[in-house]
């Protein structure tokens, strides 16, 4: 409830600060476009039950590096990389301080096609469809087993809403908010033939799709 509260309350002041003029938010055609946008998430949690106590610290990083041309006014095609690194760690006291450590890296690439609709001097909505084509690699070590390791790829096809806000005539500040799309992973682990395959198609709102980040025109 805060965070959605927090979001509400940091979109109408933009909104309002974005009505003080009567021109329009406008990305003229042939402008380029230098963006990019973070993602993270840290949270640590300790669950009781009858068979013990677990405790978990989770790390979340993602960046995405942009460069896009307008092709007409307030229209970007553009091209991205991105890159996610997770950690996720498990501690069993009840179990003779049995751990285990699980981390991810990816790194993909991030053909996108945006188009935003002022709604003031300042201030635009957008709508982003795009395809991200990912590599990944994972690591699994756990006290007393043998580690093991896997690989695999994903593909997201889909939409990404989000808000832009100039605070310059060349700088804005940007929030995408979510995603809708289909997704599908394959994975694979190392030296043995054991392979996972996931195809979904949902609309998300987790902590790793809430994107902010810096956009420069020139």
């Amino acid at each position: 409830m805060k965070k959605v509260f927090f979001f509400a309350s940091f979109f109408t002041v933009l909104f309002l600060t974005a009505q003080v003029e009567n021109e329009n938010f406008k990305i003229e055609k042939g402008s380029k476009y230098l963006g990019g946008s973070i993602s993270f998430n840290f949270s640590n949690s300790e669950n009781n039950s009858s068979n013990g106590s677990v405790e978990s610290n989770n790390t979340y990083l993602g960046f995405a590096p942009k460069l896009g041309y307008a092709v007409k006014d307030n229209f970007i095609v553009g091209l991205g990389i991105t890159s996610i690194y997770s950690k996720n760690n498990l501690d069993y006291p009840a179990l003779n301080s049995s751990e285990s450590e699980n981390t991810s890296t990816s790194i993909g690439v991030l053909p996108f096609i945006r188009g935003y609709k002022s709604l003031g001097s300042r201030l635009a909505i957008y709508l982003q469809a795009e395809i991200n084509y990912s590599k990944n690699w994972r690591n699994n070590k756990t006290s007393n087993s043998p580690e093991y390791k896997s690989d695999g790829r994903s593909v997201f096809i889909g939409f990404r809403p989000g808000i832009s806000f100039l605070i310059s005539n060349k700088l804005a500040l940007e929030a995408g908010i979510g995603s809708l799309g289909y997704s599908s992973s394959k994975t694979e682990e190392e030296n043995q033939f054991n392979e996972n395959k996931n195809d979904s198609f949902n609309f998300s709102l987790s902590s790793s799709d809430l994107l902010f980040g810096l956009a420069y025109y020139f």
